[in-house]
């Protein structure tokens, strides 16, 4: 078995940041999910089809904030829309 060229042991795994829930952080690189990494990737499933993303993304917004909220935590609303909604238009124009 031989050692990945270096642009494939560079680019981050997605398969790897996935969301820990209910706490919503990144099982990879545990910032808050959707990380950096996993942003781009979640918006290539959505190609041509933005109403539905920021239809989804709503969706995982909602889901975390009641988790966070069923564990204690008292969620930042503004910090919570730009982690899954202020960043989707500029991937989607």
């Amino acid at each position: 078995m031989g050692v990945p060229p270096p642009s494939a042991r560079e680019e981050p795994k997605m398969q790897n940041h996935v969301a820990v829930k209910p706490f919503w952080f990144c099982a990879a690189c545990a910032n808050p999910w959707p990380c950096d990494v996993a942003r781009p990737h979640i918006a290539a499933e959505y190609v041509g089809r933005g109403k539905l993303f920021a239809v989804d993304m709503a969706e995982l917004l909602w889901e975390a904030t009641g988790d966070l909220e069923r564990l204690g935590a008292k969620p930042d609303g503004f910090e919570l829309y730009c982690r899954f909604l202020g960043w989707i238009r500029s991937v989607t124009q």
